[in-house]
C-alpha cells in the first residue's frame, strides 16, 4: 500500500495509489498531511481494482497538475513523517515510507528537468522554422532582384 511515480519523456508525471493491504476500500482519492496540514488528490477518473491470489488490489491514477498539490506537498514535506490515508467508501491510514517520499522526490525532479528539456526542444524547432523561412524570403528576394537587372 503505497502511491507511486511516473515520468514520461516528455516530463509528464503522474501519481498511482496502489491499496492492497486486505478488504476492499474503493478508494478513488488520496490525502497526505502532516499534522493539521495536507493535500488531498480529487476523485480519480482512472481506478480499477483487480484481485491477485484472492487478495484485492486497487489502484488509482492523478496526473500531476491535478493531484491537489499532493507531489508539491510531499516536496515540501520529504523530511517529515507523512500520512497517507485511501479515501473511498472506507479509509485506510498508513505512514508514508521515506523511500517512497524521496522516489516521488526525484521522480518530480526529473520531470522538471526533462519537461524543460521538451520545452527548449519546442523553442529549437520554432527557431528553426522562422529561421528557414527567413532564408526563402532572403532567397526570394535575392531571386527576384537578379530578375529585375
Amino acid at each position: 500500500t503505497y502511491l507511486r511515480g511516473q515520468v514520461n519523456e516528455l516530463g509528464e508525471m503522474s501519481l498511482t495509489s496502489i491499496y492492497c493491504a486486505g478488504g476492499s476500500l474503493n478508494h478513488t482519492s488520496v490525502k497526505v498531511s502532516v499534522g493539521d496540514t495536507f493535500a488531498e488528490t480529487p476523485m480519480s477518473s482512472d481506478s480499477y481494482t483487480t484481485t491477485d491470489l484472492g487478495r484485492t488490489i486497487e489502484k488509482a491514477d492523478y496526473k500531476v497538475g491535478n493531484d491537489g498539490g499532493v507531489v508539491g506537498f510531499i516536496v515540501a514535506n520529504q523530511d517529515k513523517n507523512i500520512q497517507l490515508t485511501f479515501i473511498g467508501d472506507k479509509t485506510y491510514r498508513t505512514a508514508m515510507q521515506k523511500n517512497d517520499r524521496k522516489a516521488i522526490v526525484e521522480l518530480s525532479n526529473l520531470a522538471r528537468i526533462l519537461s524543460a528539456m521538451e520545452e527548449i526542444r519546442k523553442q529549437q524547432k520554432e527557431a528553426n522554422l522562422k529561421i528557414q523561412f527567413v532564408t526563402r524570403k532572403i532567397q526570394e528576394a535575392a531571386e527576384q532582384q537578379a530578375s529585375d537587372k
